[in-house]
């Protein structure tokens, strides 16, 4: 039976006209994964942490585990501004510029949130 074998990033629709069969390919719900358990991760670093503004922290990273998980589900990811992703994240950087215990976690993250800003 002859098939098509699609392969790489799927960051938007894909019209294949009439079809039967069973479809599937790649999007971003996977890639994102790794960016929720890092944000749960610097969540839980920066709990015990003194930084300037914890309100705006806290609701920053909150805000920001949110988009990931909508860019998780492709009825959401449509959602996802990434202008806003960008903005949080700039937010929370600044917030957690002097606080060395979590730079690791932070610059793993920046790379995730490249993707997602990207993927839009």
């Amino acid at each position: 039976m002859p098939g098509i074998n699609i392969s790489g990033g799927n960051f938007g629709p894909i019209n294949t006209g009439t079809n039967s069969g069973s479809m599937s390919g790649a999007n971003i719900n996977q890639q994102q994964a790794p960016l929720v358990t890092l944000l749960e991760q610097l969540r839980a670093e920066t709990a015990a942490l003194e930084v300037a503004d914890r309100k705006a922290l806290d609701r920053n990273l909150t805000g920001l585990l949110e988009d990931a998980r909508k860019a998780q589900d492709p009825d959401t990811a449509e959602d996802v501004e990434p202008e806003v992703v960008r903005t949080r994240w700039e937010k929370v950087k600044g917030l957690l510029s002097q606080a060395s215990e979590v730079s690791g976690t932070v610059a793993q993250i920046g790379g995730h949130i490249s993707e997602l800003i990207g993927a839009f």
